[in-house]
């Protein structure tokens, strides 16, 4: 993490960290969200719409080594400061 970087994170609650997760897992993440949502399996919870999953850990259990391993954490500590608190309740969007 850059001093500038940091900065950005402060000021929009937001920041894009190049190369945290490696472009085969991004694609392998992204196919299994796009197939859950145009295959309809979205449906099998009354929380999630036909836009939005929610409880992705519970839906997609394989996600979480892919999403929490590497150098995620890490860089949450960086961001945050301290030991970062994980709340277990995920949701992913489809963007329109």
């Amino acid at each position: 993490m850059t001093p500038d970087s940091l900065e950005s994170f402060r000021q929009r609650g937001f920041v894009l960290v190049p190369d945290v997760l490696d472009a085969p897992t991004v694609a392998r993440l992204r196919g299994r969200i796009c197939s859950h949502f145009d295959s309809g399996d979205w449906r099998k919870s009354e929380l999630n719409t036909a836009n939005s999953l929610a409880a992705v850990y519970e839906t997609f259990p394989e996600f979480i080594p892919m999403t929490l391993g590497g150098g995620l954490i890490e860089t949450m500590r960086k961001l945050l400061g301290g030991t970062p608190l994980l709340l277990p309740e995920t949701a992913v969007h489809r963007s329109m």
